[in-house]
């Protein structure tokens, strides 16, 4: 693939044909997407918490879940500013690991809950279907670049 490619998914490149735009003071370069995914699971994150408290969920629940979250989004950004993830070692492994069986854990309980009274079973199934994908797309980037973080810190 072209090295425009690379830079606007962030990693990086020899010979760019134009500046891509970056946050970042010294050392620290993330692209402007990355800081916008950012931004968006801080958002995800806080309304999950805010559900969690407003469904009185089990307050262990809760925060595991806010566990999680922080460090997918520790791990994500760990990608771009590497002194965030390295000091971790090997325990950033188990942080990502903990966070993936967590968050698949955790959409595979509360998928019953998005069924729609007025579906039907198999319209309540293809439902379910969507559900799974859009998590599973949506936190594609966190876990990839995520993953990618915590094995870097071995």
């Amino acid at each position: 693939m072209s090295h425009w490619f690379y830079n606007i998914i962030g990693f990086g490149g020899r010979a760019r044909p134009a500046p891509i735009p970056e946050f970042g003071v010294g050392r620290v370069h993330m692209p402007v997407w990355a800081f916008i995914y950012a931004v968006c699971l801080s958002f995800v994150m806080i309304a999950s918490l805010y559900y969690g408290i407003r469904d009185r969920e089990p307050v262990w629940r809760i925060a595991v879940g806010l566990f999680d979250g922080l460090a997918s989004l520790w791990l994500f950004a760990g990608y771009w500013v590497q002194d965030l993830v390295r000091p971790l070692g090997g325990a950033a492994l188990f942080l990502f690991l903990f966070s993936l069986l967590w968050t698949i854990g955790y959409t595979r309980y509360r998928l019953a809950d998005t069924d729609q009274p007025d579906f039907s079973p198999a319209e309540n199934q293809i439902h379910r279907a969507v559900v799974v994908t859009l998590v599973a797309v949506l936190s594609f980037p966190a876990y990839w670049f995520g993953g990618i973080a915590a094995l870097r810190s071995l």
